[in-house]
């Protein structure tokens, strides 16, 4: 099953430097993965940094990149 891996690079729940290079070191080997760390981006995948789950309740849009990167990670599937 193909992987689609995201992360934004200002996340403070889940470790960029930790987390998301162990899924690069764990799957990063097969031709089906894709991986993909947003910098200036947070948790929700929105900008700038937060510090605590409070700041995620002011409204801020998805990067435009992320939706497009999923876009286009659903695109290449295969038809099943």
């Amino acid at each position: 099953m193909p992987t689609l891996i995201l992360q934004g690079r200002n996340d403070f729940q889940v470790s960029p430097q930790k987390d998301f290079d162990a899924w690069k070191r764990a799957l990063g080997g097969r031709s089906d993965g894709m991986f993909r760390l947003y910098p200036g981006l947070s948790h929700l995948f929105t900008p700038g940094p937060t510090k605590t789950t409070a700041d995620y309740a002011q409204p801020a849009p998805v990067d435009p990149q992320v939706i497009a990167d999923i876009a286009r990670s659903i695109k290449v599937q295969p038809v099943r």
